[in-house]
């Protein structure tokens, strides 16, 4: 989207909506990056708005794009779009969108910073599966590196995304394990609802941090049948005021397969708690309520691994002594209980500070609250840098699950920084299609390449290769 001008203006005569997006320096449109958004509120305000894509949005400050009117029906967000597909969303700053911070409605999930509709087709996919790829569904996008700032929602999936069948018509197929969304390397602060409801086959959600949202990280929300395969790994969740890591497994169809295929690994959640039906990891089975399975799902293929639960909160009605970490079957359980459950699984829990402590400087203002002392102990001999799972991705095959826990790798913080420091001085500073001087060269612009018994490393777009060639 950068190094365009476009303006909007809604056709009708009501007023309700006018949105301007406009280079930071209109004079030499060529050499900066930044879109800013303008906005009149009303009745559906939105920044960008866009069906299937796909499109590329960079270097933006999304801000002030909210709804004042009809708040609930209209999904109000910063990017608006249908059947979102094959876009990358990185280098933004998100603020105030949807719907105003502090106002009555601040906290309704149809308000978020991005939106997409769904195909509205999950009954068709669930019992007939995708014999035919049309295309036409959320599939295949990259949201990476951006500051989420308050909000009800940051990434909100309105409808069902389901890339495979799931009953005896049509069982779970692993032809579009590829298309998931990917979702990392972002910062979310003070969301008043939840980070995310992740409803999408396949979704990838790894090195975010997520700081005190009220209802945590959801895969999807409650009342919601289960979606396969949710990778859910390396992220660091502090101080959610409910629910922690939360995945709904209700049974939406008469036939569906009650086996749920979750990963949610290596992931740092510091000062969570308990509630009703919830603790720091949720896999929420409410057998009391209608179409639910009621004591019958299968958690054979659900793993919950290497998760450190760091400082948990207690209470004196859920969780006395900060031991419940998970809420599986409708009953809390230790980390004790859960290994017996899973006999390779390992969990760790803390309910001190340790010195060191697990971050730099927990009540920081900077990067120093995110960054992990590498060397803090999680049980025995591991720490944080080695205490994580490591090894092959189960599903994906090109994917190495990380050693470490959390959502910052110890050997690559420094886009905690340059994710931080993301403002308008910063935007202005940018070249239109570059890449921010904190990404460093990413890993997967490199290739090695094997000949005979050596080899070289050729850096892709510079040509240059170093080693020695036998």
């Amino acid at each position: 989207m950068y190094r365009q001008a476009w303006d909007y203006a809604d056709p009708d005569s009501t007023g309700n909506n006018t949105i301007v997006i406009k280079l930071a320096d209109s004079s030499d449109p060529d050499s900066k990056a930044l879109g800013y958004v303008q906005y009149t509120p009303g009745d559906m305000a939105n920044a960008i708005s866009v069906t299937q894509g796909p499109i590329k949005v960079r270097f933006c400050y999304i801000h002030d794009n909210i709804s004042r009117l009809r708040i609930g029906s209209f999904n109000s967000a910063g990017i608006h779009a249908t059947e979102l597909q094959q876009s990358i969303i990185e280098y933004n700053y998100f603020a105030n969108n949807g719907v105003e911070t502090g106002n009555s409605w601040s906290n309704n999930e149809n308000c978020s910073h991005i939106m997409s509709y769904s195909d509205y087709d999950w009954s068709n996919w669930a019992n007939n599966g995708i014999s035919t790829w049309n295309g036409d569904h959320i599939w295949g996008n990259i949201i990476r590196y951006n500051y989420f700032d308050a909000g009800a929602a940051a990434i909100k999936y309105k409808g069902s995304q389901y890339l495979t069948g799931r009953t005896d018509g049509a069982n779970y197929d692993d032809t579009y394990d590829e298309y998931g969304d990917k979702i990392h390397h972002n910062i979310f602060v003070n969301q008043e609802r939840w980070v995310t409801n992740g409803r999408q086959d396949f979704l990838q959600f790894y090195n975010n941090i997520a700081d005190s949202p009220v209802l945590g990280v959801h895969f999807p929300e409650d009342d919601i049948s289960a979606f396969y395969k949710v990778a859910v790994y390396n992220n660091t969740l502090m101080s959610p005021g409910s629910d922690g890591i939360f995945f709904s497994h209700r049974d939406a169809w008469v036939d569906q397969e009650p086996k749920i295929y979750a990963f949610i690994v290596n992931n740092l959640i510091y000062d969570a708690g308990d509630g009703a039906n919830w603790s720091d990891v949720t896999i929420d089975e409410d057998a009391s309520g209608g179409n639910w399975y009621g004591g019958s799902a299968d958690y054979t293929e659900l793993i919950i691994d290497r998760n450190y639960h760091y400082m948990p909160e207690t209470d004196g009605t859920y969780d006395t002594d900060g031991s419940k970490l998970v809420f599986l079957a409708d009953t809390r359980k230790t980390a004790a209980e859960m290994e017996a459950l899973y006999a390779s699984t390992d969990l760790y829990v803390n309910t001190a500070a340790g010195s060191p402590t697990a971050f730099v400087n927990v009540a920081a203002e900077d990067e120093d609250r995110y960054l992990i002392n590498s060397a803090h102990v999680v049980e025995g001999a591991k720490t944080l840098s080695d205490g994580g799972l490591g090894g092959s991705h189960p599903w994906l095959d090109a994917v190495t699950i990380p050693a470490y826990i959390g959502g910052v790798d110890p050997n690559d913080t420094g886009w905690v920084a340059g994710v931080l420091d993301m403002d308008v001085t910063w935007f202005t500073a940018q070249e239109a299609g570059s890449t921010p001087s904190f990404m460093g060269t990413p890993a997967s612009e490199e290739v090695t390449i094997t000949v005979g018994s050596g080899s070289y490393t050729m850096t892709v777009g510079s040509g240059s290769f170093t080693g020695v060639i036998p």
